[in-house]
């Protein structure tokens, strides 16, 4: 919003179907951007946050080649590239189906649900994850706010997690 710009991306590189690209556009639909950049490592399903006063596109989870993804990727528009982030702090399992939103700070976002499992392989079953995280990218840190069972209602979250400051305790 501070530059008043809308970002399309895409993380598929496949069979040369389509190449991974970023695509700035404003609100009048005019194109100010389109490049490509080189990602081997498909991902669908996974949760994205924007954080607006690095300029950094942080991308957590997904599904790609056979596998559930625990990566934080992020991609510097400064530097043009995309790299893998190292966490401290408490683990999240491999997942995709995961959201993620601003936790009310700059660089802190809330990590929330998804589907994978303790391994990441996809042949050993899904498990449906209802736990919220907290993950700071100052400081490259995850916490684990809080777990309950999922075994009922199978809750699959999709696109992004709001957050509201007024039920804020």
């Amino acid at each position: 919003s501070i530059h008043d710009n809308i970002l399309f991306y895409n993380m598929y590189d496949g069979d040369g179907i389509t190449t991974p690209f970023i695509v700035k556009m404003n609100r009048n639909g005019k194109v100010s951007d389109y490049r490509t950049y080189e990602f081997h490592n498909p991902l669908h399903h996974h949760a994205t946050v924007f954080n607006e006063p690095d300029n950094h596109l942080y991308v957590f989870g997904g599904y790609g080649n056979y596998s559930f993804s625990d990566k934080l990727l992020l991609f510097n528009f400064e530097r043009e590239k995309w790299d893998t982030l190292s966490l401290k702090g408490d683990r999240i399992a491999p997942r995709m189906h995961t959201v993620a939103g601003s936790a009310g700070e700059p660089g802190l976002y809330y990590i929330y649900g998804g589907v994978g499992n303790e391994t990441g392989k996809q042949e050993l079953g899904k498990e449906f994850y209802s736990d919220l995280y907290l993950l700071n990218t100052k400081t490259r840190s995850v916490k684990k706010i809080w777990s309950h069972p999922n075994e009922d209602t199978y809750l699959v979250p999709k696109r992004n997690l709001v957050f509201d400051k007024k039920l804020q305790k």
